[in-house]
């Protein structure tokens, strides 16, 4: 069980994926507590040509740290590391 669980956690898409599902359950636990559908997260609407909602937003916002952060990550793999 032990020997199933390490080689489980040994994968390198084990932490993104727990951190994933986390979110997730936390954003239907939310929705819930506040009376509306559980899975009211994943809706996305068509608003004067706009498509709207939770993950639209995310994705939206999420963009900008995105282009940063591999930014950043050619820029320190350009440079051979930081010395700080």
């Amino acid at each position: 069980m032990m020997k199933k669980l390490k080689k489980l956690t040994s994968y390198q898409l084990f932490l993104p994926l727990v951190c994933v599902l986390l979110v997730l359950a936390v954003n239907v636990i939310f929705d819930i507590s506040q009376g509306n559908n559980p899975f009211n997260f994943f809706s996305v609407s068509m608003t004067n040509g706009m498509l709207q909602g939770r993950l639209i937003t995310i994705l939206n916002r999420g963009s900008e740290v995105a282009i940063i952060a591999i930014g950043m990550t050619l820029v320190v793999s350009a440079s051979a590391g930081t010395d700080i």
